[in-house]
């Protein structure tokens, strides 16, 4: 499955995916402390000191070998927009999930989240030859279950009351995949979801 010491970098698109470093979170400082990006996350980074721990714990788990984090940035500029992880992997069940997903509030809804979902499920199938890739999300975190649902994820089931939130209430979780065989239709329609839009980023 994935190697935690190769330093994965992914391109497509004009976003290049690559691994955290300790001081990227200098960059991204500014562009991360938005509430509304963490309303339906189990953490929200609100100061300097949390986005830096941020950023040093994902490195940290790279290096444990617990989960691959990629910053996400514009080609060219080389601007730090969001970030993206490979977790909870499961080798001899060829399992994975993507997900602790984020993207700074001016690049919602510009279509930079398919591409990111595109480069890593190409990456998950074709590279790492999982069996099946995984996401997890807020049951009621209702745009980024048709955003799964978009991409041709189908939906597994929910787990009630099944993760605790940084606002103090749990979430009932729904679990969502996508298998091997049904990469080819999935990857087609992926494509012509990012081609057809016009990117304004």
């Amino acid at each position: 499955m994935i190697d935690f010491n190769t330093d994965i970098v992914l391109e497509a698109f004009g976003v290049v995916l690559r691994s955290w470093a300790k001081q990227d979170a200098e960059q991204v400082i500014n562009s991360v402390t938005d509430p509304l990006i963490w309303k339906y996350t189990t953490e929200a980074l609100s100061n300097k000191d949390e986005v830096c721990n941020y950023v040093a714990r994902a490195v940290s788990d790279r290096e444990a070998g617990k989960r691959y984090s990629f910053a996400i940035c514009l080609k060219g500029s080389g601007t730090i927009i969001g970030s993206s992880s490979f977790g909870n992997i499961s080798t001899k069940d060829r399992r994975i999930e993507i997900g602790w997903t984020w993207l700074a509030q001016e690049y919602h809804g510009k279509g930079l989240n398919n591409i990111v979902k595109y480069l890593m499920l190409k990456y998950g199938f074709e590279v790492l030859d999982a069996h099946r890739i995984e996401f997890k999300t807020d049951n009621a975190n209702l745009q980024s279950c048709g955003a799964l649902e978009k991409i041709g994820a189908k939906r597994d089931g929910i787990l009630r009351s099944h993760t605790l939130m940084h606002d103090g209430r749990y979430r009932d979780t729904v679990y969502y995949s996508i298998l091997d065989r049904e990469w080819a239709e999935v990857s087609s329609g992926l494509v012509h979801l990012i081609t057809e839009r016009k990117r304004k980023y």
